[in-house]
């Protein structure tokens, strides 16, 4: 039932998202809004389904949807989450991109978001953990909404598209006292040719624009950004999440990210949780020190992570390889494996899968 809710509130809530920008009429932000990798969640991380504790950062999303391992067993995925700016969704049919740049508070707002999650228990009447939490964008160089070179161009592409279509209406339709003076069934005709040739002109123009799109993809995908976040968990003491639910663990996470040329990107991220000892009382604190090297491009890119951990005083050592792909624009794929060492144990594998979907 989570499941097809959360799948339910991402179809309802993208289409608004998008006809909130859509709707202003001196606003181009709807044409600098870029397709980079789905961020994690904080809410989705202090769940635990993953061996790594770092927050994957990216650009803000206005909506975001994750799932954890969802072909596993051919069952439920074991935990989703979704994540959103209320700015946008709720309160954002003003913005525009010339307040946008000019207004910091308007920029917070934007990068602020809310996640909710939930996983559930292996097994029935198993405990259900829910999860609420906050994502603050310090700094985000690859904001396209801030990149002049880019703006320009598109500014520049849209002239072009009026001009053409004022030139091509003129080339068929001829003096204005001629034209006015034709039937109607003449007039329409003409106006139908002028559309079929403004299609036609428009759509070269278009192609133009998604290769600027596609430069411009590559140029800030791995662009510095700096991100914050913070979350609280709780569980319930029955499957269905909504009854008797007891805090359980509160997390914070600052993660940066830096650019290795055009190639790569060095992301670097801390990690402290405080977590209920077993008297009930809130005193048992972790942390976790991440690194992860990202190689390749915007839509493809493979990766190496290492993480040291400290668990109830243990020490826990995270080595893992990966891979994350972009399917169909809003669809990206990411998958790892790698091995843990806890103390003095023997090795142990650990892998993971998610899918994760937002705005187009």
């Amino acid at each position: 039932m989570k499941f097809i809710i959360s799948l339910a509130a991402y179809f309802i809530l993208v289409p608004l998202a998008q006809n909130v920008l859509l709707a202003q009429p001196d606003s181009t932000i709807q044409s600098v809004r870029m397709q980079f990798a789905v961020p994690d969640a904080p809410a989705f991380k202090i769940l635990g389904t993953q061996a790594d504790n770092i927050l994957r950062p990216s650009t803000t999303q206005e909506l975001a949807v994750a799932l954890s391992d969802p072909l596993i067993n051919s069952s439920l995925p074991s935990a989703l989450a979704l994540e959103f700016s209320p700015y946008l969704v709720i309160g954002g049919s003003s913005l525009t991109l010339r307040s946008y740049q000019e207004s910091a508070l308007q920029r917070i707002l934007y990068h602020t978001r809310l996640s909710i999650a939930s996983q559930r228990g292996k097994t029935t009447g198993d405990t259900t953990l829910l999860a609420l939490g906050l994502r603050f964008t310090l700094l985000d160089e690859s904001d396209l909404r801030l990149d002049e070179s880019y703006i320009a161009k598109i500014f520049s592409f849209n002239d072009s598209v009026l001009a053409l279509q004022t030139r091509i209406k003129d080339h068929f339709r001829g003096p204005a006292p001629s034209f006015i003076v034709k039937s109607k069934a003449e007039r329409d005709s003409i106006d139908a040719k002028a559309k079929d040739s403004t299609d036609i002109a428009t759509r070269a123009l278009d192609s133009s624009i998604t290769l600027e799109r596609e430069v411009a993809k590559k140029r800030n995908w791995n662009k510095p950004i700096i991100e914050f976040g913070i979350a609280l968990a709780g569980a319930s003491a029955e499957s269905t999440g909504t009854q008797g639910i007891i805090g359980t663990r509160a997390a914070m996470w600052l993660v940066g990210a830096a650019n290795l040329g055009s190639w790569g990107q060095l992301v670097l991220g801390l990690n402290s949780r405080l977590r209920r000892s077993s008297s009930g009382s809130f005193s048992t604190i972790d942390g976790a020190l991440s690194s992860r090297l990202y190689v390749g491009e915007n839509a493809y890119k493979g990766f190496v992570q290492v993480e040291s951990q400290i668990q109830d005083g243990t020490l826990r050592d995270l080595f893992q390889l990966g891979g994350e792909i972009r399917l169909y624009g809003v669809v990206w794929l990411d998958y790892s494996a790698g091995t843990q060492k806890v103390g003095s144990d023997p090795l142990k594998f650990t892998s993971s899968f998610n899918i994760r979907m937002g705005t187009p």
